[in-house]
């Protein structure tokens, strides 16, 4: 990913973490690293059932458990827009803000009658933008449509399943030290008084 992003043509930079994820694949093979197993006995075509593990049920404890989990999703969402917005030279209001929580919002509800976990905006895709410079809503849109596809062939989901475990920590340390830069950038901007100082050492 660093030599593509270095030395190579842009067209090829803006897949660099996918070349690079690729690439590592290919190594892990002759190594023996990788198990088809799982990819060979998955059916070709198959549906998520709605509520797979029965009807919800709503205990006060977990209710009380997933409201501080979706608080914190909320502040990574609201970070993670930011940053965005940084990356792009766009000006975050407010209302930007409240709309992306919306839209997570719908996402988690939507995900839990199809039996997944809540969702988040994922400070990966900062990384990834960052690396691709790749900025318009309409490839946001088209790959989620792909997403949408390949959820319906479980052989695929299999497949990513089975790329080493390296392989996946080499495209995090890419990924996820961008969203460190990108954090780096945000901060040049503030003014470290008293206060902001210890919101800042928190986190770190």
């Amino acid at each position: 990913i660093l030599v593509i992003e270095r030395w190579g043509p842009e067209w090829l930079s803006r897949i660099a973490v996918l070349v690079g994820m690729i690439t590592g694949l290919l190594v892990c093979i002759p190594l023996g690293m990788v198990d088809w197993t799982e990819t060979k006995d998955s059916p070709l075509f198959g549906i998520t059932s709605p509520f797979y593990f029965g009807a919800p049920h709503f205990v006060f404890a977990a209710v009380f458990a997933m409201c501080i989990v979706s608080l914190v999703t909320m502040v990574e969402a609201t970070g993670d827009v930011l940053a965005i917005g940084e990356i792009t030279d766009t000006e975050i209001d407010n209302k930007r803000i409240a709309d992306t929580l919306r839209a997570d919002g719908a996402a988690t509800v939507l995900g839990g009658v199809f039996n997944t976990f809540q969702y988040t905006a994922f400070a990966q895709n900062i990384g990834v933008l960052s690396i691709t410079g790749v900025r318009s809503r309409w490839v946001t849109a088209a790959a989620g449509g792909m997403l949408v596809v390949l959820g319906l062939i479980p052989k695929t989901a299999a497949l990513v399943a089975a790329i080493p475990a390296p392989v996946l920590g080499g495209a995090g340390i890419a990924l996820f030290g961008m969203v460190a830069a990108s954090g780096v950038r945000t901060l040049s901007k503030v003014k470290f008084t008293e206060s902001n100082v210890i919101v800042i050492a928190v986190p770190l």
